[in-house]
Formats: structure tokens, sequence, C-alpha cells
């Protein structure tokens, strides 16, 4: 599994198994099933990413406790500039048996 944002680590994988297909290549994005407090949601996981950011409209939804941050901006993969306002901190998300404990700052998909 690639979290090296997750875990402030670096992935040092040398080759990694997907859908069967043995590659060499590192993927940049990867999607797992994985749940947040009690909700099953689909978590993308970024090896070049520099947070962890999560739907502003999905933690108003769930009603996730969250705090005004000063305005911060992202430059997205595609070299869009989004702005991001707001953090949750202390999320607990579970993918399989590996609980990570991360701060994710909001945006608008």
């Amino acid at each position: 599994m690639i979290c090296d944002e997750l875990i402030d680590g670096v992935c040092n994988a040398i080759s990694l198994k997907v859908l069967g297909v043995e590659s060499k290549e590192v993927p940049k994005t990867l999607k797992i099933k994985g749940r947040v407090d009690e909700f099953p949601l689909f978590i993308l996981f970024d090896n070049g990413a520099s947070h962890n950011f999560a739907s502003r409209k999905l933690v108003e939804a769930i009603g996730w406790k969250w705090k005004n941050t000063k305005d911060m901006k992202i430059l997205l993969g595609n070299k869009h500039l989004l702005k991001s306002c707001g953090v949750c901190n202390g999320l607990i998300i579970e993918v399989e048996a590996v609980v990570f404990i991360l701060d994710a700052y909001l945006f608008d998909l």
C-alpha cells in the first residue's frame, strides 16, 4: 500500500502488483475502500500530495468537527489552483486492519 504522506515516510516499493500485473513503476494515486468513523468511503492516496484533504461537503454532511484556518492555495496536478480554508483534526481512517490518524484540510470538489 502506498501511503507516504499519511505516515510521514517514504514508500520504497521496488515492485507492486496492481490488478495482477507486476510493475516497477509506483502509481501516483491509489483508490482504496476504507472507513472514517463508521462511514465507508473511497480514499484516494496520492504519493505526490503535500497535505491531506477532505471534501467540505462530505465533512459538513456527516457533521465532523472542523475549525477555520487561513486560506491556503492548492496547486492540483493539472496546474489549476484551488482555495482551501478549514481543517478536520484527528480524523481516524481505517484501511483493512491499518489505522491512520491525520489532519485533513477542507476544499470544495
